[in-house]
């Protein structure tokens, strides 16, 4: 039987978080092929892709193996949803896998090419993709002054970017051009370029989290996608880190404390700021009077995280994850991108591979603007995740060589691509789906439940409460006699 983790075991210690998130897959064809998210779906992609028997579909969703699905978006795109966990590892390698999974899938079509991109301009004009991260958290840690810390962390977070040609010069985030409203606690406009929120605290998710519990789901909108495995581990870190100022507010000095220092007087402006500023230094205003640069902020965070480490028992990961900030904080202190030096954050940080990329190719950074449509075109092939373009294979090499820090592992990666983390609900359904007895009396499929058909003796119905924690495995012995057909 599963343990449940309850919202004041988050207030009375720290346990592991369960997180999950949600990928936007950009599907393109060559000029003369033809192809929609759709058809990427049919059953004999599937099967091509090494897929075959271990996956229900449900209409245009396919609930996959390892807990999570896939679905069709619009325009070409095929959104993944990963499963959920409670390691910020497996997390990561979960998140990553989204681009592999999809990739075998355009791999098995035969003529589809696979980007990996959260934005990108042409001329004058932003698109971005979804890229959505969701945190467990109790509901009486869900206050307005959370929000304010996870946005002055989403607006400096330079090292989590993966960079762009923008509108007048090189960008550091691809997301930001999007956002127009910081994080909200009502339902926001999440489609219109330019209104996009940072993020979105939702009090009254009673299908998904409230319904067991005084739940809240905390959503970050500004992550970018990228190839960099550290980089992708510390956002898992990060985020779950900076919940844990609310969620242990008390143990924080009140004269020193982060609802009081780390807020900036208008966040949105901030992150759009930051991502232009290919000095790193410039400063801004806080809601304190006082004013900071994106990398101080950061190193304010990871004060915080020492402070916090020593009075609360973190997980090892988060623990660590202080020590990696204050390390990459190190780095970006010695960037000096107008000059063309990005080596000490290379192997670390999207943004900066990129950059060097487009530099060998076009000799003057005053060119890397979206008027500039072979800029542009370079910049997304740097993105093509199937067939690997430069930014894969550059990344590749790296982790080959291993020069590049890699908190993941290949191995991991490609292994959560059909298993979910034994430790959360996500093993259950994937087990349900992946089991030709128990998937052939599937009536419905969702998140928080599965409904049978065919029961004849038992329930016809398993709820999966997201609270789940510590499952271990599943044995499908228990569910045969759970549910006999």
């Amino acid at each position: 039987m599963p343990n449940f983790v309850t919202p004041e075991d988050y207030i009375l210690g720290a346990p592991e978080r369960i997180t999950g998130t949600e990928t936007e897959c950009d599907i393109q064809t060559p000029p003369d092929g033809w192809l929609n998210e759709i058809s990427l779906l049919y059953a004999s992609t599937l099967d091509r892709a090494g897929l075959r028997s271990t996956y229900y579909k449900q209409g245009g969703t396919i609930w996959l193996s390892n807990g999570g699905s896939l679905h069709p978006d619009r325009a070409n795109i095929v959104e993944y949803s990963s499963f959920e966990s409670i390691s910020r590892r497996v997390a990561a390698a979960g998140n990553l896998g989204s681009m592999r999974l999809v990739g075998r899938l355009c791999e098995a079509q035969g003529n589809a090419e696979l980007y990996q991109h959260s934005g990108t301009m042409i001329d004058d004009r932003i698109s971005t993709l979804g890229n959505q991260h969701s945190s467990m958290t109790p509901l009486l840690a869900a206050t307005e002054g959370l929000a304010g810390v996870i946005d002055a962390d989403q607006a400096t977070r330079v090292w989590a970017w993966a960079g762009m040609v923008g509108l007048s010069g090189y960008e550091l985030s691809q997301k930001a051009r999007g956002i127009g409203t910081p994080t909200l606690y009502a339902t926001p406009n999440r489609t219109q370029e330019g209104s996009k929120p940072m993020g979105w605290i939702r009090l009254n998710d009673k299908d998904v989290f409230t319904e067991h519990g005084a739940w809240a789901r905390s959503e970050r909108r500004t992550q970018d996608i990228g190839f960099s495995r550290w980089a992708a581990y510390m956002n898992e870190v990060t985020n779950s880190l900076v919940h844990r100022f609310s969620e242990h507010s008390r143990v924080f000095n009140k004269k020193d404390h982060p609802f009081k220092t780390l807020p900036f007087v208008d966040p949105v402006d901030v992150l759009h700021s930051v991502s232009q500023d290919l000095t790193l230094s410039q400063a801004y205003v806080t809601k304190e009077g006082k004013t900071r640069t994106a990398i101080d902020t950061q190193r304010l965070i990871a004060k915080y995280g020492h402070y916090l480490r020593e009075r609360v028992e973190l997980p090892q990961e988060e623990f660590d994850g202080v020590d990696m900030l204050d390390d990459i904080c190190d780095r970006l202190d010695r960037v000096d991108m107008p000059n063309g030096d990005v080596n000490s954050i290379l192997y670390h940080v999207d943004f900066a591979p990129r950059f060097k990329y487009l530099l060998k190719h076009f000799g003057d950074i005053k060119r890397l603007h979206s008027r500039n449509h072979d800029a542009v075109a370079r910049s997304l092939l740097w993105d093509r995740a199937y067939p690997s373009g430069p930014g894969l294979r550059f990344w590749d090499t790296r982790y080959a060589r291993g020069e590049a820090p890699d908190p993941i592992g290949d191995a991991l990666i490609d292994y959560h691509t059909t298993h979910p983390d034994p430790k959360t609900r996500s093993a259950i359904r994937g087990a349900i789906a992946a089991n030709p007895i128990t998937r052939w009396h599937i009536k419905e499929m969702s998140w928080p439940s599965i409904s049978f058909s065919g029961v004849k003796s038992g329930p016809d119905k398993v709820d999966l409460r997201p609270d789940q924690y510590d499952i271990h495995s599943v044995d499908m012995r228990l569910v045969r006699q759970a549910f006999k057909f």
